[in-house]
């Protein structure tokens, strides 16, 4: 039991720190390309547009509570656990879950947050390195260190990969505590009390802080 206890403390407390401000850099935005020949599409190049990445300047004074436009009074969220951490990422944004792949083309010059493409028959998944974006931990994705799963996006072409991923949970937005200044880690919406998780906006998932 008190190992049991000693956990859900080291959790709340983590998530309590994600919450706390950190410093920021300057306001820059750099766009990155990911070009890509593929035999199966007439040798036709393609090129994926990594989003726009803005390092957003910290802001002084606390803003109102917002709530995410998908986020209703009741809303569905997928729990995955990255690194021993979990996440609620909102499922009217996630169209599937899939397998890890055994095998991704890497392109060289991206950023340390972009593992490879996930090729299959005519199309391709971008697959990101969550812990690594998200959590600003060590790049993973290695033979040694990779996730099992990746949930691709709805109307995109980009997956976030996971160690794991529950099925469809339902959250009640009156349990949630809502962020108010969201000039950190814009991704972080808001954490379930009941539940313990952080839920993240996938909107903003790429906007840096």
């Amino acid at each position: 039991m008190k190992t049991l206890v000693d956990q859900a403390l080291a959790m709340e407390g983590y998530i309590d720190d994600l919450l706390s401000p950190i410093e920021t850099l300057e306001s820059t935005k750099k766009i990155a390309k990911v070009s890509l020949i593929h035999p199966k599409l007439n040798r036709m190049q393609q090129t994926v547009d990594t989003p726009n990445v803005i390092v957003q300047q910290k802001q002084s004074t606390i803003t109102a509570t917002v709530r995410p436009e998908w986020a209703a009074d009741k809303f569905k969220v997928f729990i995955c656990t990255i690194d021993n951490v979990k996440l609620a990422l909102p499922s009217c944004l996630v169209t599937q879950c899939v397998d890890y792949p055994s095998e991704l083309k890497k392109i060289a010059n991206k950023p340390s947050w972009f593992i490879g493409l996930n090729i299959v028959n005519d199309s391709f998944i971008a697959v990101v390195d969550t812990a690594n974006l998200l959590l600003k931990k060590p790049v993973k994705g290695t033979l040694d260190q990779s996730y099992q799963k990746v949930l691709t996006l709805t109307n995109s072409r980009w997956g976030l990969a996971v160690d794991a991923c529950s099925t469809e949970v339902e959250i009640d937005a009156a349990s949630v505590r809502w962020r108010e200044d969201t000039s950190t880690r814009p991704w972080l919406c808001g954490t379930d009390k009941n539940l313990n998780i952080a839920i993240v906006d996938i909107n903003k998932i790429f906007i840096e802080s």
